[in-house]
């Protein structure tokens, strides 16, 4: 009576622990009906997988900060600052224009069909003074130039730290799968001789339950270690 008791009420946690992830699950596929716009039936969620390690570690192995977008867009606004001092300090450079014109350049009654007249000019412009307005207007670009590249370098710090992180947390995710993994397999050994032994009288329901316990601990643990490295993951991929 006692051994039906306990097992009625831990099947009766169990049923509820089931409603609760059943509840989880239904949200999680109207998220997906909503993000693709349309109803994913049940049976395309059976052709998901997770990513095996290998491919995992390929995709940590391939990251790099220089590729990443954040980096790219950072050293952009770089590129664009330089290219804008540059231009502000050719402003007040010394220029040169080149000018010619051909045909009948001076009126005359005497030949009016005359037009084999031609003239070439050259123009030199030195800007002698401006008011300090090349000193401000190159020193504000300078210190837009300065400012760009510490946020690239800044930007280059903190895509390098996010990115080690990850791949850190791949590897430490990897070895603990591979641990759950020996747990697995001495858990559903245990649970084996307990369940032997508790019909031949010597375990007791306890026994029986603890065991139960670890074993299912142990299969949940592989799927939360699996989902933990596909978000890993799509977050690597993100900095692509």
């Amino acid at each position: 009576q006692v051994d039906k008791i306990e097992f009625e009420l831990r099947e009766s946690e169990l049923l509820i622990e089931q409603k609760q992830f059943a509840q989880q699950h239904e949200e999680a596929h109207q998220k997906f009906n909503a993000l693709f716009g349309r109803a994913v039936a049940e049976a395309e969620f059976a052709k998901l997988d997770f990513s095996p390690s290998e491919k995992l570690a390929h995709v940590a192995q391939n990251i790099s900060v220089e590729n990443t977008l954040e980096y790219k867009k950072s050293e952009l606004m770089q590129l664009q600052a330089e290219f804008e001092r540059s231009e502000i300090k050719s402003e007040f450079l010394p220029s040169i224009d080149f000018t010619f014109s051909a045909g009948r350049l001076t009126p005359s009654e005497k030949t009016p069909l005359q037009l084999n007249e031609s003239k070439y000019a050259l123009l030199l412009t030195v800007p002698l003074f401006s008011g300090f307005d090349t000193y401000y207007k190159t020193r504000a670009a300078a210190q837009l130039s300065q400012a760009a590249t510490s946020l690239k370098n800044q930007s280059r710090n903190d895509t390098l730290a996010a990115i080690t992180t990850t791949k850190s947390k791949i590897a430490e995710l990897i070895s603990l799968s591979q641990i759950n993994e020996k747990r697995l397999v001495s858990s559903q050994k245990y649970f084996d001789l307990t369940l032997s032994e508790y019909k031949r009288g010597i375990k007791n329901s306890p026994d029986l339950v603890s065991a139960t316990e670890r074993l299912f601990s142990s299969r949940k643990k592989r799927f939360e270690i699996l989902k933990d490295l596909e978000l890993l993951k799509v977050r690597l991929e993100t900095f692509n």
